[in-house]
């Protein structure tokens, strides 16, 4: 018995990889730049992001910009949806804290096809719907970026309906306290909030052929309690300290 404890955690690492930890940075760069920006996406990559996360809305003739809110005021002093204004007045808008002007989806995108960046792309606000799926769809598939873009929504029937037309999108749900039978979930990934993510749920999650997305995580401490409780992607600000302690984690072998 004595002998047995040890050999099995050898065996175990050299017939398994363990599932590394996956660090997603929020709203492009968390908060080492300003949000939805090229300069996050700059700034995540060089701090070892293994994603990153940005919201996407619909201007009003029918394009697509990053943006969080339901209007530009607190990131571009414009109290003003992107439903309400063209392209050209969007582009006109300044992000604070910065020269950059408010980017297009298309020119995030491409910049993160050109450091091989994965994108998970949350349909956000009043205007996300299937449009803006398909749209995301053939705009990915346009860049060459299917394989490296996830499609997410609060929306659950929006979610169902990208997984039942494009089954072969990384999709992911996500959602507020309890999601119930994790089996029975269209998408492929769940983000959930820190506080929903206990060992049963994770454990729900992942028998279900899900992964579990946890957000929004901003202390070391609590970074590194859920990645032992086996969570697959920590969305986080502090992409920096995040780095950090999953290099650490992701470095224990089974026993440790």
């Amino acid at each position: 018995a004595a002998l047995a404890i040890p050999m099995g955690y050898a065996a175990n690492d050299l017939v398994h990889d363990r599932t590394r930890v996956l660090l997603v940075a929020h709203r492009a760069g968390g908060f080492g730049a300003p949000e939805n920006s090229l300069a996050g996406l700059s700034f995540a990559h060089r701090h070892g992001a293994d994603l990153v996360e940005v919201d996407v809305q619909r201007t009003a003739d029918g394009h697509y910009v990053l943006n969080h809110d339901e209007t530009f005021r607190r990131v571009a002093g414009v109290n003003r949806a992107s439903s309400e204004m063209t392209l050209a007045e969007v582009r006109e808008l300044r992000i604070q804290g910065s020269a950059e002007r408010v980017p297009t989806v298309e020119e995030f995108l491409t910049a993160a096809h050109a450091i091989r960046m994965p994108v998970v792309l949350e349909l956000k606000g009043a205007t996300a719907d299937e449009q803006m799926a398909d749209d995301m769809v053939a705009l990915a598939d346009r860049l060459d970026m299917r394989e490296r873009v996830v499609l997410m929504s609060l929306d659950y029937r929006l979610v169902a309906a990208i997984e039942r037309k494009n089954p072969d999108v990384v999709t992911g749900f996500a959602y507020f306290l309890a999601i119930g039978n994790a089996g029975t979930l269209a998408s492929d990934l769940a983000f959930m909030e820190e506080g929903e993510a206990t060992s049963a749920r994770l454990t729900d999650v992942l028998f279900a052929g899900k992964q579990s997305y946890v957000w929004t995580v901003n202390d070391g401490g609590a970074m590194a309690t859920l990645a032992l409780r086996g969570v697959n992607a920590l969305i986080t600000d502090e992409v920096a300290v995040a780095r950090r302690v999953l290099d650490e984690h992701n470095s224990l072998s089974s026993a440790e």
